[in-house]
């Protein structure tokens, strides 16, 4: 009997999963440089998180101080982990981790227009207050942390012949 290797890629759950994990790590990453700009232009350093649990309580949540650092906590991690996973699907179907890692690119930036240009402007006014070009780059970083945890790292598997 040879033994020959042959090249395999994970199943669509395992880069979902990976998608997940890197989305969990990307989110804490982009949070908190998030809440180090916030602090370094003079605001509170939990005000992103103030801001983004207004998603769930209205934006009158952060006039009235009732938003929840918790809850925004809770819904950052929730949304990152179901972006990371997203991004883990669409690598699945990528042939090479160049080709991944650019598309992490585009799809940070498709984060960023849809969460800000678009649900911003029309459901979550509120999300149009953060500095824009600063949140383009947070957006960026967040799938360039994801994409590594997706790419193909070469899947070798021995089979037996």
């Amino acid at each position: 009997m040879s033994i020959h290797e042959a090249r395999t890629k994970p199943s669509l759950v395992r880069y979902a999963l990976l998608g997940a994990l890197g989305g969990v790590v990307g989110g804490a990453l982009f949070i908190g440089v998030t809440m180090w700009f916030s602090a370094s232009q003079g605001n509170p350093a939990v005000a992103p998180l103030n801001l983004i649990s207004s998603i769930v309580l209205g934006a009158d949540s952060l006039m009235a101080g009732t938003a929840s650092v918790p809850l925004g906590v809770a819904v950052h991690t929730v949304n990152s982990l179901i972006f990371g996973a997203i991004f883990g699907l669409i690598a699945a179907r990528l042939p090479r981790d160049a080709t991944i890692a650019v598309a992490a690119l585009v799809y940070g930036l498709i984060l960023y227009l849809v969460n800000f240009q678009l649900i911003g402007r029309f459901a979550l006014p509120q999300f149009q207050m953060p500095n824009q070009p600063f949140e383009v780059f947070a957006h960026l970083a967040f799938a360039a942390v994801v994409a590594p945890f997706v790419f193909h790292w070469g899947h070798n598997t021995k089979h037996k012949a």
